[in-house]
């Protein structure tokens, strides 16, 4: 009790303390995340690898059944599933419920990274958490273009967004592959005596980047290499077939007729404005709101570069969502703070009625500084909060408010009724604030995806409640015990005092 005697009677010590908070919270409000709906981890694992070439049926007999048979005596893994594409296998791990999923993302890549019986061709292992993460915003690339050169385009730009730091990744629509086509006619293969299945082994055979080891000197250390990895269509026209009598070779170019293009797939029409397109989803690294604007000012300065006829429009912003959802939230939260306003000057003086929405500032804010340190978002879940809160804080304030002010009345002076009035409601505040805040804990421990949904709207509630209290304890006793004494309101049913030249007379 000491220490709330100390602050009602340094008015100081309690305007740094409402400066510190109030600064923090509007510094901190400036840098937190914002998203519509934060990203949240859905208790699954993805295991992706790829084995060029393979079948579905190769890919599943050398890939995914062994991942199955070393993951599948793990704890902490409630379904396991697998499924063989070709060119690649994926496997999708769901997490149980309780387990940290962090730590069976480790053990999953220890016990994959330790399988031996992988084909050497197996590469790009790449294994991740799953979140159930939204878009910031989509690009469409259109105009009077090929597919080819939509797509040539489409891999560029997907190339300079992942180097924005507020981009996490891009994802491509529809998402089309690079094919060379090789075709040799028949009789071309009778002349030259040749099988379509030693034209593919020799291309398989040249086209490579072989490791060739390590020289060791006392100068330095050299990494030998064969790079002769074929990937365009003149590489490809100028492997060697044959060595002729006269040491001259018999070159792919010269018997077949070899297409860069597309891989062949069912077609997908895209179009955007009447013209063909392709889309980049983008997804956020951290503040939707800054990614969209990265994204459209990428999108505005390359525009001058591409070719005429071809545009990069910014399409389905959600970050415009964001400040819609944004402005409605604000909106009803200012409206019930009105509401909340009116009713207090209705029944309380002025000034304690103007200081109760100053605690209200207070708390919120004090509650936005703290949600930077504990890796909160603004977000629709949390906004939601805040307004839900918004009739609890006020509480604490008008129980000490009145009271004190019920004492001053007692022409008592402001310093001394400040600090009885603090002393003895004090602990029925606190009380009342911990059990309210006792009744939010448990939402901070729940388990799953809806528990983490949970965790940001009870965070907030807690926050809010914890800074209230501190205003209602330190800061307006302060306010109160040196702010201009005023009598109650006159009305039915109060009492009053009059002077007069006999004295002071009782007014019933």
């Amino acid at each position: 009790m000491n220490l709330l005697a100390w602050f009602a009677k340094n008015p100081v010590a309690a305007n740094v303390l409402m400066g510190v908070i109030l600064a923090g919270g509007i510094s901190s409000a400036v840098v937190v995340d914002k998203w519509v709906y934060p990203p949240t981890a859905l208790d699954k694992l993805e295991i992706v690898l790829h084995y060029p070439g393979a079948s579905p049926g190769e890919v599943e007999e050398s890939v995914c059944i062994p991942i199955e048979e070393s993951l599948r005596e793990l704890s902490g893994i409630k379904n396991l599933e697998s499924r063989a594409d070709s060119g690649h296998c994926t496997a999708t791990v769901e997490v149980a419920p309780g387990h940290p999923t962090e730590r069976l993302l480790l053990e999953a890549k220890l016990r994959v990274d330790a399988i031996e019986t992988f084909p050497k061709a197996v590469e790009n292992l790449a294994i991740q958490a799953q979140y159930d993460d939204l878009l910031a915003i989509i690009l469409a690339l259109h105009g009077k273009a090929d597919t080819l050169t939509l797509k040539r385009l489409q891999d560029r730009i997907q190339g300079d967004l992942l180097k924005l730091p507020e981009v996490a990744r891009v994802e491509l629509y529809p998402d089309e592959h690079y094919e060379i086509g090789i075709e040799v006619a028949e009789a071309t293969l009778r002349r030259y005596d040749l099988g379509f299945e030693e034209i593919a082994q020799t291309i398989r055979d040249s086209s490579l980047n072989l490791p060739g080891g390590e020289v060791h000197t006392s100068a330095s250390d050299f990494v030998l290499r064969s790079p002769h990895q074929a990937y365009g269509e003149l590489d490809f026209a100028a492997l060697a077939l044959r060595t002729r009598g006269d040491g001259s070779h018999l070159r792919l170019g010269e018997i077949a007729d070899i297409k860069d293009g597309l891989a062949e797939q069912p077609p997908v029409l895209s179009r955007f404005d009447g013209q063909p397109a392709v889309m980049l989803q983008v997804f956020p690294a951290e503040s939707i709101t800054a990614t969209a604007e990265a994204v459209r000012s990428y999108a505005k300065n390359l525009q001058l570069e591409l070719p005429a006829g071809i545009h990069l429009t910014p399409w389905d912003d959600w970050s415009r969502y964001f400040q819609v959802r944004l402005e409605i939230l604000l909106k009803n939260a200012v409206s019930a703070l009105l509401m909340v306003y009116l009713t207090l000057f209705l029944f309380l003086r002025a000034q304690l009625a103007l200081w109760t929405g100053v605690g209200v500032a207070v708390a919120f804010l004090g509650t936005v500084w703290w949600m930077l340190y504990l890796g909160l978002s603004l977000n629709m879940y949390t906004l939601s909060a805040f307004i839900l809160a918004l009739g609890i804080v006020v509480d604490d304030i008008i129980v000490i408010g009145e009271h004190i002010h019920a004492r001053q009345g007692r022409r008592k002076s402001p310093l001394a009724a400040a600090i009885e009035g603090i002393q003895e409601m004090a602990p029925l505040v606190i009380l009342m604030v911990m059990t309210t805040v006792a009744a939010f804990l448990p939402a901070l421990s729940l388990p799953g995806v809806g528990g983490r949904l949970l965790y940001g709207v009870a965070a907030v509630i807690v926050l809010a409640l914890l800074f209230s209290l501190v205003e209602a304890l330190l800061i307006l006793p302060a306010y109160l015990a040196h702010a201009s004494p005023s009598g109650p309101k006159q009305g039915k049913g109060r009492r009053g005092v009059a002077a007069s030249p006999e004295g002071i007379a009782a007014l019933d």
